[in-house]
């Protein structure tokens, strides 16, 4: 479940390159924990809707979709008002200018990095994914004859590409949880004793708190 005033991250990767799942992967951005799985043979416009509906219900969380080879669910997230979207920038080489893109692409370069990452993470931390079916996929993940990583004939990455864009896409969203001023802090504790008078609150939360 959500945690109040927790950031979230939603990363995901659509079918395509023979794929026929569409796959998101929930972390909380704080611990850096896997907290939700989407893995289902949607078409690209109900993937969006439920990518849509997650990334609202975990505190608007910062979504990262792959744009490969479909670009709808980015467009689609953009019409339904959702604009907190991974942005990727690519260095334009005539003007020398960046260009600021929605979405992640997975290409010769970011592919390596991000498995990379992720390798990191089972190495040093393998408790923070929580899915049997991700755990089940890296158990299939080699490298083929060329040695480019990739899943055994007949298996499925899905859950593992999509898991490694959410761990790269964690620094555009905040790390920490958001906390309440002060004086919200100490109203909250008056409420919870049953204070229902008015208050006059102290400048800080080691001030004296007067009830009248």
């Amino acid at each position: 479940m959500p945690k109040k005033d927790y950031p979230y991250v939603l990363s995901g990767d659509t079918a395509g390159e023979g794929s026929d799942y569409f796959t998101g992967h929930v972390l909380n951005n704080v611990t850096g924990k896997q907290v939700a799985v989407l893995r289902e043979e949607f078409d690209a416009d109900e993937y969006t809707r439920q990518m849509y509906c997650l990334g609202k219900y975990y505190n608007e969380a910062l979504i990262g979709i792959e744009a490969n080879f479909d670009t709808f669910p980015i467009r689609k997230l953009i019409e339904l008002g959702y604009t907190n979207q991974f942005i990727r920038e690519k260095e334009d080489t005539y003007t020398g200018k960046h260009a600021k893109s929605y979405g992640f692409r997975t290409d010769r370069i970011t592919r390596p990095l991000i498995l990379s990452e992720l390798q990191a993470i089972v190495n040093d931390n393998i408790d923070r994914i929580n899915d049997k079916e991700t755990l089940e996929e890296m158990l299939v993940f080699v490298r083929n004859e060329k040695g480019r990583p990739e899943a055994q004939d007949g298996c499925h990455d899905d859950l593992i590409m999509a898991l490694a864009i959410a761990y790269y896409i964690r620094p555009q969203q905040s790390m920490k949880r958001k906390t309440k001023p002060d004086k919200e802090i100490q109203k909250d504790i008056l409420k919870d004793f049953g204070f229902t008078e008015k208050i006059k609150v102290g400048s800080d939360i080691g001030s004296r708190i007067e009830v009248f």
